[in-house]
């Protein structure tokens, strides 16, 4: 198997798209102190956090991505989230997991939560981004990334997270299969929404990501 295609979801969104969507998150975290970013590809979100005056580094074991990181000039170290959960004494403040859990079985979920659990300072938050399974859409999108190994419902996600407090959870802002809809199909689904029903619609349409928000008490 090909690595273009082991990776084919590996490069996500448009930088513009992705630095729209993952502002939203920048409110979760404290005002001050480090972040850490595991799975951090680009440096989307450390571009973020260190423009927001933040101290961040990332975690990414894609060596293209890692590259590509590192070449615009962002502190990141190139190996997997688990082996430098492991390795890395330092505690953060914040600790940022978007799309990464899904590549674990859930014992390696287990364990990463913990290892998050241990990272973090008292009072710190991490966020967790992963594809929501409830949406037909997103179920058919999952698969086509080869690395995935499960998908992580948001109702489990709360029960692994219980020993942090949960402050916030929901569908990720902008994961909507229609979020680029022409003003006709936008019609066209307002009126598909009353025949079906939300439900229904939602489960063929809906957004596409869940996001977890937790406090280290």
């Amino acid at each position: 198997m090909s690595n273009k295609f082991h990776n084919v979801a590996a490069w996500g969104d448009e930088e513009k798209e992705l630095l729209q969507i993952q502002q939203k998150f920048l409110k979760y975290i404290p005002k001050s102190g480090s972040v850490l970013d595991l799975g951090s590809g680009r440096g989307i979100f450390l571009h973020l956090v260190e423009k927001s005056g933040r101290k961040a580094l990332g975690v990414e074991m894609d060596k293209t991505m890692y590259k590509v990181s590192k070449k615009s000039g962002y502190k990141v170290k190139h190996t997997d989230a688990l082996t430098f959960l492991k390795t890395n004494k330092n505690k953060y403040d914040a600790i940022f997991a978007s799309h990464i859990i899904e590549h674990m079985d859930i014992k390696e979920g287990v364990k990463f939560i913990d290892l998050m659990k241990k990272s973090l300072n008292k009072g710190g938050v991490i966020i967790i981004v992963t594809p929501r399974p409830g949406s037909l859409w997103a179920t058919e999108n999952f698969w086509l990334d080869t690395t995935h190994v499960r998908p992580y419902p948001l109702n489990l996600m709360k029960q692994l997270l219980s020993p942090f407090k949960i402050i916030d959870s929901g569908i990720e802002p902008d994961s909507y299969a229609l979020k680029n809809a022409g003003a006709i199909k936008r019609c066209i689904n307002y009126f598909r929404k009353i025949i079906i029903g939300e439900e229904l619609f939602d489960f063929t349409y809906g957004g596409g990501v869940w996001f977890v928000v937790a406090k280290n008490i």
